[in-house]
């Protein structure tokens, strides 16, 4: 689960360094080595059992330290823009400084620029890095309830331990290790291998992106927190047109699987699907069948992500 922010092979001969694209990805470094590498006593036991073994390293990313802080902190973690500006200068050896929002600055040099566009997409694709999905949680004063995830979870806020024990607040607060959040931050890896984008959805100019997704978070019956963590993600858009959408309840259980103990009265996960098109659609969809708004009866949780296409 540990993401890393720059993987590479060293020539020892010419000291040539060739950088790995593994952004997104999930690996597995396997290597072979001399046996006066590892001790002596280590290497004679191995020796003695006259057969292949494989050892496993876990290589800390130079982020590792500055995370762990993080998720600490009541403050959060780094924007998006903040963590891929990162990578990129650790891929490039820059110092560049995060933009204000998910967009190049025109002072960064073309190679960093084309840097963060593509490590940018890469994050949000399929809630890579940058989803910040948030649960939101309901209900009666002091109510206790376990949150389990099933599916990798990272970057999350407050730091998650195989589940979250939480106890209910005041207007949508809940405490958790001691400290109140009013949600429940993580980035997540879908649980699903293959999705199919939902056939269904609004094309629109991105500059009316934001009107859309408020008219979208009314129809579903979404509060004021739940809509702008919607917009939030709209933020990220760059291209002139996108399409957005949003999967079914039992696909998006499926590609986020949740479970709560006790179980809630309502339960909504919503996945959000946008795709950036970078040329006027030649294309129509089928507009959106919205189903009942969302009525919180007793305990309620609430689930808001989205997927980037």
């Amino acid at each position: 689960e540990s993401l890393f922010t720059s993987f590479s092979v060293l020539d020892n001969a010419t000291r040539k360094e060739t950088v790995l694209p593994i952004t997104g990805r999930m690996m597995q470094y396997i290597t072979s080595t001399p046996s006066n590498y590892f001790t002596a006593s280590l290497a004679d036991e191995e020796k003695s059992r006259q057969n292949l073994q494989i050892l496993a390293f876990y290589l800390k990313p130079s982020l590792e330290p500055q995370r762990t802080e993080q998720q600490s902190t009541r403050k959060g973690l780094p924007k998006c823009r903040e963590y891929t500006t990162q990578q990129c200068n650790s891929l490039l050896g820059t110092n560049y400084q995060a933009p204000d929002r998910n967009k190049t600055d025109p002072s960064w040099s073309e190679e960093f620029q084309a840097c963060f566009a593509t490590q940018k997409k890469k994050n949000n694709v399929g809630g890579a890095v940058c989803s910040d999905s948030p649960l939101f949680l309901y209900g009666p004063q002091g109510t206790k309830i376990d949150v389990t995830i099933h599916t990798p979870v990272f970057n999350s806020t407050p730091e998650y331990k195989n589940g979250y024990n939480v106890t209910l607040g005041k207007n949508g607060s809940m405490q958790i290790n001691g400290y109140e959040y009013n949600k429940i931050a993580y980035d997540y890896k879908s649980a699903l291998r293959l999705i199919r984008p939902p056939q269904t959805g609004e094309i629109v100019k991105t500059e009316n992106l934001n009107a859309t997704l408020n008219d979208m978070a009314q129809k579903l019956g979404l509060n004021t927190n739940e809509t702008q963590s919607l917009i939030e993600y709209g933020s990220t858009i760059d291209s002139p047109f996108v399409f957005v959408s949003f999967f079914d309840q039992k696909t998006s259980q499926a590609i986020l699987p949740i479970t709560f103990f006790p179980k809630p009265d309502t339960y909504y996960n919503f996945v959000f699907y946008f795709k950036e098109l970078y040329s006027a659609p030649q294309f129509s969809v089928q507009p959106i069948v919205y189903p009942e708004k969302i009525v919180k009866r007793g305990v309620s949780a609430i689930e808001v992500s989205a997927i980037f296409d």
